[in-house]
Protein backbone atom coordinates (compact mmCIF):
# COMPACT_ATOMS: atom_id res chain seq x y z
CA UNK A 1 0.00 0.00 0.00
CA UNK A 2 2.99 2.35 1.22
CA UNK A 3 4.72 1.59 -2.39
CA UNK A 4 1.31 2.67 -4.53
CA UNK A 5 0.50 5.83 -2.51
CA UNK A 6 4.23 7.06 -2.84
CA UNK A 7 3.78 6.67 -6.47
CA UNK A 8 0.67 7.77 -6.80
CA UNK A 9 1.61 11.11 -4.99
CA UNK A 10 4.58 11.69 -7.25
CA UNK A 11 1.73 11.38 -9.96
CA UNK A 12 -0.15 14.15 -8.48
CA UNK A 13 2.56 16.60 -9.77
CA UNK A 14 3.17 15.21 -12.64
CA UNK A 15 3.79 17.40 -15.93
CA UNK A 16 0.91 16.09 -17.65
CA UNK A 17 -2.54 16.89 -16.37
CA UNK A 18 -3.85 13.37 -17.66
CA UNK A 19 -1.86 11.56 -15.38
CA UNK A 20 -2.72 13.56 -12.56
CA UNK A 21 -5.67 13.35 -13.18
CA UNK A 22 -6.00 9.31 -13.78
CA UNK A 23 -3.95 9.25 -10.24
CA UNK A 24 -6.47 11.68 -8.25
CA UNK A 25 -9.14 8.95 -9.81
CA UNK A 26 -7.03 6.08 -8.65
CA UNK A 27 -7.10 6.98 -5.02
CA UNK A 28 -8.72 4.58 -2.64
CA UNK A 29 -10.72 6.36 0.13
CA UNK A 30 -8.00 5.74 2.58
CA UNK A 31 -5.84 7.68 0.06
CA UNK A 32 -7.88 10.24 -0.62
CA UNK A 33 -7.95 11.03 3.51
CA UNK A 34 -4.81 10.42 3.70
CA UNK A 35 -3.26 12.95 0.70
CA UNK A 36 -6.33 15.31 1.64
CA UNK A 37 -4.09 18.57 1.71
CA UNK A 38 -2.58 17.59 -1.36
CA UNK A 39 -6.26 17.43 -2.83
CA UNK A 40 -7.00 20.51 -1.61
CA UNK A 41 -3.56 22.30 -2.98
CA UNK A 42 -4.84 20.76 -6.62
CA UNK A 43 -8.56 21.42 -6.32
CA UNK A 44 -7.61 25.30 -5.62
CA UNK A 45 -4.60 25.88 -7.95
CA UNK A 46 -4.55 22.98 -10.48
CA UNK A 47 -4.36 24.98 -13.95
CA UNK A 48 -6.46 21.88 -15.48
CA UNK A 49 -10.03 21.99 -14.64
CA UNK A 50 -10.88 17.90 -15.01
CA UNK A 51 -7.90 17.71 -12.61
CA UNK A 52 -9.79 19.90 -10.30
CA UNK A 53 -13.23 18.16 -11.01
CA UNK A 54 -10.93 14.76 -10.25
CA UNK A 55 -10.23 16.25 -6.66
CA UNK A 56 -13.91 16.98 -6.03
CA UNK A 57 -14.91 13.49 -6.15
CA UNK A 58 -12.43 12.51 -3.79
CA UNK A 59 -12.18 14.92 -1.25
CA UNK A 60 -13.93 14.16 1.81
CA UNK A 61 -13.63 17.59 3.72
CA UNK A 62 -17.00 19.07 3.99
CA UNK A 63 -15.79 22.85 4.65
CA UNK A 64 -13.52 22.58 1.59
CA UNK A 65 -16.23 21.00 -0.21
CA UNK A 66 -18.72 24.34 0.47
CA UNK A 67 -16.30 26.88 -0.67
CA UNK A 68 -16.52 25.30 -4.18
CA UNK A 69 -20.43 25.82 -4.82
CA UNK A 70 -20.07 28.67 -6.17
CA UNK A 71 -17.12 28.02 -8.45
CA UNK A 72 -18.32 28.44 -11.79
CA UNK A 73 -16.78 25.13 -12.89
CA UNK A 74 -16.46 22.97 -9.74
CA UNK A 75 -19.85 24.28 -7.88
CA UNK A 76 -22.24 21.30 -9.19
CA UNK A 77 -19.52 18.46 -8.90
CA UNK A 78 -18.86 19.92 -4.91
CA UNK A 79 -22.98 19.88 -5.02
CA UNK A 80 -23.16 16.48 -5.98
CA UNK A 81 -19.78 15.28 -3.74
CA UNK A 82 -21.24 17.06 -0.51
CA UNK A 83 -24.81 14.95 -1.19
CA UNK A 84 -22.99 11.79 -1.45
CA UNK A 85 -20.96 12.51 1.80
CA UNK A 86 -24.15 13.50 3.68
CA UNK A 87 -26.41 10.07 5.26
CA UNK A 88 -29.65 9.37 3.97
CA UNK A 89 -31.98 11.81 4.80
CA UNK A 90 -29.86 14.33 6.55
CA UNK A 91 -30.86 17.62 7.28
CA UNK A 92 -28.88 19.77 4.26
CA UNK A 93 -25.81 21.65 6.09
CA UNK A 94 -26.08 24.38 3.72
CA UNK A 95 -28.99 26.71 2.23
CA UNK A 96 -26.84 26.85 -0.97
CA UNK A 97 -28.94 26.88 -3.91
CA UNK A 98 -26.23 24.31 -5.61
CA UNK A 99 -27.38 21.72 -2.57
CA UNK A 100 -30.75 22.55 -2.91
CA UNK A 101 -30.51 21.35 -6.80
CA UNK A 102 -28.35 18.40 -6.12
CA UNK A 103 -31.09 16.82 -3.29
CA UNK A 104 -33.84 17.72 -5.73
CA UNK A 105 -31.99 16.05 -8.89
CA UNK A 106 -30.46 13.30 -6.56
Amino acid sequence: MLRRLFKGRHQLDHPDAEVRRAAVAALGDDDAETLGETLARLVRSDPDTEVRLACVRRIRDVALLETLLDDSCLGDAAARRLMALSPPRAPLASAHPKLREAHVLG
